[in-house]
């Protein structure tokens, strides 16, 4: 359907249709598109934009749906500068065992090269039943926020072990910080990190007592630094304590 300058094309619910006013879910304000959806709700989140693509034949590994970016270059050429895609990492898993994967891709331009640059954050999602290989990957440097005179900061757990019984497992609010400085022990004591592979930390142990970390019955006495990973075992010492 074709459409002339200042009108938008939108569905009644029963056809397509064209129109330059408010109508239904869009609105036209000074050359810009609003996706408008109005309601009575109060804690739900409606869809105003749907973005679908479908094809006549079998999906296979790689079929998504995206959004292009364009600006403007100097010479009033337009110019890509970013991307969003939504893809689905294994198109025939949902129809075989009704777990669904997909992952959303972002990327930007890149002004030195004269061309985009690919996907520079890739959020790999699973179904809870299936998280293999589900992750966050970044294909550049991770910066952090340039917040509080750093340029990146993790979060560091000050966990005071007065009044604590040994052994003391974390919480998981407590193991999922990777820094943990232990302070005011009264005595020595064991401290019951998860086994989950990949677990890492560093652990600055301030107590005044020495330590026992488990699962694998590492020590760490007062006042040292140590850094930890877990193989889904036992965690393991990467350097000796300083």
């Amino acid at each position: 359907m074709p459409l002339s300058a200042g009108q938008v094309l939108y569905y009644d619910g029963t056809k397509w249709v064209n129109s330059s006013t408010i109508v239904s879910s869009f609105l036209i304000i000074q050359g810009q598109t609003i996706c408008l959806t109005s309601d009575a709700g109060t804690n739900n989140v409606p869809y105003p934009l749907q973005v679908r693509h479908t094809s006549s034949g079998d999906a296979a590994v790689g079929f998504g749906v995206g959004l292009q970016y364009f600006g403007q270059a100097s010479d009033d050429s337009a110019v890509e500068i970013a991307t969003i895609r939504a893809v689905e990492s294994d198109p025939t898993k949902y129809s075989t065992t009704g777990v669904y994967r997909s992952y959303l891709s972002f990327g930007s331009y890149h002004f030195e090269s004269g061309s985009p640059q690919g996907s520079i954050l890739t959020l790999l999602l699973g179904d809870r039943n299936d998280t293999t290989g589900a992750g966050v990957f970044c294909a550049v440097p991770v910066r952090g926020f340039g917040g509080s005179n750093v340029p990146f900061r993790f979060y560091l757990l000050t966990k005071s072990l007065s009044g604590v019984s040994s052994p003391y497992a974390l919480t998981n609010n407590e193991y999922q910080c990777p820094i943990i400085k232990f302070t005011s022990a009264s005595a020595a004591m064991t401290i019951t990190f998860p086994s989950t592979a990949g677990g890492f930390w560093i652990i600055y142990n301030n107590s005044g007592q020495t330590l026992t970390l488990n699962p694998g019955g590492l020590t760490l006495n007062n006042n040292l630094h140590g850094i930890y990973f877990a193989d889904g075992t036992n965690l393991h010492q990467v350097a000796t304590p300083a």
